[in-house]
């Protein structure tokens, strides 16, 4: 009885659910609550709304938008509304429409994570709608439950247009989110140069820290990304960087390069001025790390750079067992 009963009450999400617009049209002039929500906790209007375009969409959502007391405002389990799911997907056209007939709804709606219409658009690069949103009175520096911005999204996927025009449009190039990562930080690492690039032209903070002590350039240097490595230190990215937290205390990007055993970034780093005898701890050391790992090819580096070999270099090397290095300390210490 009660399977049947719920068969009745969800007639029309489930037609809805199956573009069946024969039925749809018979179940609106029935049901009670256009707005009634079913198991999953989504309304009809919200069911049509998350299907992929197909050649009745249209007709669905016509239907749906055309009944007196549909009301586009009614969220989900995850206050989800119509506007979240339309600006998602990129739907503009009925974004649009929606707006046009409920022009005081709220475009800066949060949902459960906090993200709204505008920042989900960004977060799926959906440039159209951001414009529209913005142009409606969206907040271009709304951030979510990790303190993400349209601009943090954008940075972190490599879209470039979107970056270029969400600057355009005022969003905050030094935002900071909830890691401490600015948008040029997150680009960094991933390696994203071109948008490093467009960041930097709004001037963006090279050298911001983030929560944990990392900037761009060491994001970029652990990402091995070198062409992000050398736009950073071209634009005066400080190559002799101390992070001062616990996980890499006393690394500079050197060190970090040397750890990573990344000949092509350290010589780029000693040619835009980083110290190979600096920090003094010896065991964040450039050749103390390069020693410890067998980087042979890292220690004739550091060495053509004129780095100060200690006798404690020579004892780590005896240590490790590394001849090669033992036999290059050695007659460079002759020389």
């Amino acid at each position: 009885m009660s399977y049947h009963m719920d068969e009745k009450k969800y007639a029309l999400h489930k037609a809805v659910q199956s573009r069946n617009i024969r039925k749809i049209k018979i179940l609106l002039s029935q049901t009670e609550d256009i707005n009634a929500k079913d198991e999953n906790g989504e309304t009809v209007l919200l069911i049509a709304s998350e299907h992929e375009r197909h050649d009745d969409y249209d007709s669905v959502m016509e239907l749906l938008l055309s009944h007196e007391k549909i009301d586009p405002t009614v969220t989900n389990q995850h206050a989800c509304n119509v506007l979240h799911n339309l600006a998602y997907k990129g739907n503009i056209t009925w974004i649009k429409k929606i707006l046009e007939k409920f022009p005081n709804m709220n475009v800066d709606e949060e949902k459960d994570d906090l993200n709204t219409p505008l920042t989900l658009a960004a977060k799926n690069n959906q440039l159209d709608v951001i414009k529209y949103l913005h142009s409606k009175g969206a907040d271009i520096n709304h951030e979510n439950k990790k303190k993400f911005t349209a601009l943090v999204y954008a940075a972190s996927d490599g879209y470039e247009e979107l970056t270029k025009e969400l600057l355009e449009l005022g969003a905050d190039v030094d935002h900071r989110d909830g890691y401490g990562f600015t948008p040029l930080i997150r680009a960094a690492g991933w390696g994203y140069t071109r948008i490093c690039e467009i960041l930097l032209g709004y001037h963006a903070n090279i050298n911001t820290i983030s929560n944990r002590g990392q900037t761009a350039l060491t994001r970029s240097i652990r990402a091995g990304a070198v062409e992000t490595v050398k736009l950073l230190l071209e634009n005066h990215a400080d190559p002799n960087y101390v992070n001062a937290y616990e996980i890499d205390k006393c690394f500079t990007p050197l060190t970090s390069a040397s750890h990573l055993k990344n000949v092509e970034i350290m010589e780029l780093l000693i040619e835009y001025g980083a110290e190979v005898n600096y920090p003094k701890p010896s065991y964040s050391l450039p050749l103390s790390i390069c020693i410890k790992h067998g980087f042979t090819r890292g220690v004739e580096v550091l060495l053509a750079a004129g780095v100060h070999v200690a006798d404690s270099a020579l004892r780590s090397a005896q240590q490790y067992g590394r001849h090669d290095i033992i036999e290059l300390l050695e007659s460079h210490r002759k020389n």
